[in-house]
């Protein structure tokens, strides 16, 4: 139950961005444009077969490169210029 009353609040970068880019900088606060965002992505995932698995492979995806790419690339990025060759590969 808790999901179903959290996932609007997940939504709502996502409905400002989305805002944004439509209307502009002066996006008015649309509650039906919110409303429409978060039925349609409701729908998909009850309408598609196999959403849960897609979903899974996804996230393992993502948490993939969380975890091993962008800390690398974060860490080269801050202290590169100070690192050797050697330190670097």
């Amino acid at each position: 139950v808790g999901l179903y009353f959290t996932y609007p609040i997940m939504m709502f970068p996502v409905n400002t961005i989305a805002e944004t880019r439509i209307w502009g900088d002066d996006a008015p606060k649309n509650w039906k444009f919110r409303t429409s965002v978060v039925a349609m992505t409701a729908l998909v995932a009850w309408g598609v077969d196999d959403f849960g698995l897609f979903i899974h492979f996804v996230g393992s995806s993502v948490c993939m490169i969380l975890g091993f790419i962008l800390p690398c690339y974060f860490h080269l990025k801050v202290g590169g210029a100070g690192l050797t060759k050697w330190e670097k590969h």
